[in-house]
Formats: structure tokens, sequence, C-alpha cells
């Protein structure tokens, strides 16, 4: 599978890094979503000296390259770990997976059934692996199908019947899922605390809490005690009908029982307290956790954010956001409700705000948060600044949807920006292609900051003596070299500016430099390139 060598590759190996296991399971790990550019760092990383990729490398390229549909390559791995004897029956199950959520199912069971060929004998395991892999794809008749067919040959034990209830559920049919369970019963498989569980989920989601209820009861009868995720599914089921009350008594209720209260269950009980608009109420669940020591995650911050927003108290959802930062870490979702909402409330600057804060703690905005903020700032006729934006997010290999380009498409067709548009387009036919991107390659540095790879008193990476071979790192060391002329230099300076930017360990050097990170780089004058080179040449003296 070698190529000849790319600019990703050069660089690389211009780099001085040592790879280790640690170091590329969590570089392929971060950046499982980059498909082929992840996959050009895995080839390389194989070739080094003193290295072989671990199990876990291999499952983790794997898994990226199926997100892609590269089959072949996937195989390839594959073909390449039997010769190394490091295949095992997880290998098969993640192949699996990926093959039934693409709804593939004939390839899925193909993979199953090619097992042993590769030395792999499927067990049980594996056969509720292409079960569960079935179920999950909302392919359960094909799961049960097979079941059907094979459960002489692997016999069932709870967790393969607990797959098909739970797949009859989500279909859902609630009387194949009480058929399946009665089979489990009378074929002397005792359901375990997992299958009641997936019982009470499926009657609460079907809106029946009450044989809900019941299934608890008969597990108490029988001395299995409900777990922390039982009590959140009833306490969420009583939130969403309104019934506060029963939510309430839950809760204490499992207290009572002396089941650990987990931040799932608060999440639950503080969902139900926001239905109903009792957000003082929530706040004192809030305090609870503190005192308790449960932290609260991005799930509780998304849940009362996402009611005060709905409530229109935005000024309260800010004062809540900046709140809970302090205690956990948002997500993607957190980001991007905050930004759509200052982009409604037409404060552009506050979303910019957010945008920066999200990019200072290094978190990959995904496709939804990009397109909240390119679709407001396209709300606010600043086409320019969307433009930037939206070749940010394809430099880090997220296709915009076609609303938010079709948006951007017409203003710039408005604006008679033919010439941008054709730009963006030829990007888009890139990312298409699978091309390696620079910005992603920076992004790469970032995560290998660590005494694993760079020397310890090592402040500035981007600009010490192992990174003179890049060119756009060349350019802002080197003023003489600051003279550029070709366009493709210009994106080059464009994506060092907004990864100085948007990096932690550089906070506040954009200010140094007198740059906005909405300012079109491109478009910057010769004299101003220089002059940044310049200020960026003193900041780094005074370091």
């Amino acid at each position: 599978m070698s190529h000849p060598k790319s600019g990703l590759d050069i660089a690389l190996d211009q780099s001085g890094i040592r790879v280790s296991p640690n170091v590329v399971e969590e570089v392929i790990k971060r950046f499982e979503n980059a498909g082929m550019l992840t996959f050009r760092f895995f080839e390389w990383a194989g070739m080094q000296r003193n290295y072989e990729h671990s199990i876990r490398a291999y499952h983790t390229m794997i898994e990226s390259l199926a997100k892609i549909r590269q089959y072949k390559i996937v195989w390839d791995l594959v073909n390449i770990m039997r010769s190394k004897r490091m295949l095992n029956i997880e290998t098969f199950c993640i192949i699996m997976r990926k093959y039934a959520r693409a709804q593939k199912v004939d390839e899925a069971i193909y993979t199953f059934n090619v097992m042993e060929t590769y030395g792999v004998p499927p067990n049980l395991a594996a056969f509720n692996g292409l079960l569960s892999a079935l179920c999950k794809s909302k392919n359960v008749r094909k799961a049960q199908e097979i079941f059907d067919g094979m459960k002489e040959r692997f016999t069932p034990e709870s967790k393969t019947y607990s797959i098909l209830i739970e797949g009859w559920g989500r279909d859902p049919n609630l009387p194949k899922a009480r058929e399946i369970f009665r089979e489990m019963v009378d074929m002397g498989c005792n359901p375990d605390i997992v299958t009641y569980g997936i019982m009470v989920d499926i009657f609460c989601k079907a809106g029946r809490v009450e044989e809900g209820v019941e299934i608890v009861t008969d597990m108490d009868a029988k001395g299995c005690k409900p777990t922390s995720f039982i009590y959140s599914v009833l306490i969420h089921t009583y939130g969403i009908e309104n019934q506060i009350e029963r939510a309430v008594e839950t809760f204490l209720e499992m207290e009572m029982n002396g089941v650990e209260v987990d931040v799932a269950v608060y999440n639950a009980l503080i969902s139900a307290f926001c239905k109903v608009n009792k957000f003082h109420n929530t706040y004192r669940v809030l305090n609870e956790m503190e005192s308790k020591g449960v932290r609260p995650n991005s799930r509780t911050c998304n849940i009362i954010l996402n009611s005060l927003i709905g409530q229109g108290q935005t000024d309260e959802a800010f004062r809540v956001f900046r709140k809970m930062i302090k205690i956990c870490d948002p997500d993607a979702d957190t980001y991007t409700m905050m930004i759509k909402m200052f982009c409604a409330r037409d404060e552009l600057e506050m979303a910019r705000k957010v945008w920066n804060y999200m990019k200072s703690k290094q978190f990959v905005p995904s496709m939804h948060t990009f397109s909240a903020l390119i679709n407001g700032l396209c709300d606010n006729g600043d086409v320019s600044k969307a433009c930037v934006l939206l070749e940010e997010m394809i430099e880090k290999g997220l296709r915009p949807s076609r609303v938010t380009f079709g948006r951007l498409r017409q203003l710039l067709i408005k604006e008679g920006r033919q010439d941008v548009l054709e730009f963006l387009n030829q990007k888009l036919n890139l990312l298409a292609t699978f091309l390696c991107s620079s910005d992603m390659m920076l992004c790469w540095y970032i995560v290998l900051d660590s005494p694993e790879v760079w020397d310890s008193g090592r402040q500035i990476p981007f600009v010490s003596k192992n990174y003179r071979g890049l060119p756009l790192l060349t350019l802002v060391e080197d003023r003489g070299k600051a003279q550029l002329h070709a366009r493709n230099d210009m994106v080059e300076v464009q994506e060092f500016l907004e990864v100085v930017h948007s990096s932690g360990p550089f906070s506040g050097l954009d200010n140094v430099l007198g740059i906005d990170h909405y300012d079109d780089y491109r478009l910057f004058p010769l004299q101003k390139i220089s002059g940044l080179a310049s200020r960026f040449m003193e900041w780094k003296a005074r370091r």
C-alpha cells in the first residue's frame, strides 16, 4: 500500500517526531473522522524504525476507513494483521458493525462467514457481535432470521437474547420483544440486570411506564435490585409525561434503596424539572450534585441551556453557560446552541466570542457548529467572513451541508463574486478526493505537544528548529521569505495564523500581532504580511 511521498510525509519526516504506540493511537483516535488524511499518517508511522502498530491502532484505523467506505483498504489492513497474527474477534466485529451501519447487510454477514478463513473461528461473542450490528442498524428481522438458523450452533446466553429484545424494542415491536423474553425464560436462560433494563426502557419509550414499573417490581421479587440506569429511565419518562411528582418520588425511592445516584439520574431529574419550567429546582439539584461530589457533564449543561433558550431566557442561558464551563467540558452541541442563540439575537460579536473560547480549548468544531456561525454571518450579510469560515471548515475535512453552502453560494452570486465561489468549489473537490491539508497537519502537531515527543523546555513547537522545513513556518520565521506572490502561499499564512489563534499555548498571540480571527489573510498586502512576521519575531525574542 505504499504511495509516492506527499507533502504530509515529507513534513513528518522533517519534524523529528519519534512515534510510539501511545502517540499514534492518540492521533488516529482524535482524527478518526479525517479519513484518508489519517491513513497517510498511519502509513508514515508504520514505516518508522523500531515501531510496530498496535492492535488498537489497526482497529481505530479500520473504523476510520470504514466510515468513508474505503473497504478495500480495510481488508488490506486485515490481511496485514493476519500476516502479523494480530487478528482477533473484535477485528471482525468492528467490520461487521461498520458494514451494518452502512446498510451493507450481506457484507456484514459475509465478514462473519469468512472469519474461519482468516484463522479466527467465530464463537458466541462473534455471533452476538453480528446480531448486535444488525439490530442497531434497524435490521432486526435479518438478525432474528440468522438467530433462528444458527442458535443450535451457538448456544444463546442472556446477552444474545437481550440484543434481540432491544432490537425489537427499537423496531418498535413490543409483542415480538415480549415473545423473545418469554423464549429466553422458557429456555432456562435467566434474565440479568441488562435484560431487565432493556425491557424497562422499551416499555417506557412506548409510553407504557406502568408496565416498566411492573418489571421493576418483578426484579425486586427475584432479588435483582434495580440499577441507577433503570431509575434514570423511569425518572426521565415521568418527566416527559409531566408527572413531576412521580419523578421525584422515584428519585427518593432510589436513595432510600441505597442505590448510588450518578450523573445520568441527576440529568433525568433536571430534565423533568426543566420540562415544567421549574428552573429553581434545577439549580437546587445542581447544588446537591456539587455537595455529593457528582460532577455535571455536557449533557447536564445542554439540558438546561436547551430549556432556557426554548423559553426565551437567553440572558439566563448565557449566565448558566459561563457557570457550567467552569465545572464541566462543553461538547459540540453546547457550543452550537450558544452560537445559534447569539446569532438569532443578532449578536454576532458574542457568537464569535463563544467560537474563540471553543478554539482556545482546542475543541474541534463539528459540522453543525461551523454551520451555525456561517449561517449567522450570512444572515448578517458578512459574506467575506462566512467564506473564510467555510474554507476553514473544508480544511478540517468537514463537508458543509447543502443548505449552508447553498445560502453562501446565492449571496456570492448576488455580489458578483464568482471567483470566490469557484475557489470554494475547488476546495470541496479537493476534499472529495481526500487530499492532504496543512491545517490538519498543524493540528497533529498540537496533539503531539507532549513530553513524550517534545523537549520539556520547548515553548513554541511551531517555530523550533525541527520545523524549518515547513514552508508556512519558514515564511513567518524568516522576514525575507514573507515576500509572497503565489495565492497558495497566502493560504498557508492564513492557516498558520488561524492555528496560532486557536491554540491554547498561543493564547493572546493574536492580540500581539494585532490580527482578528475573521480577517481574510489571503487579501493582506505584502507589507502587512511582512509586518506580522516582524512582530512575531519580536514577540518570540521577548519570550
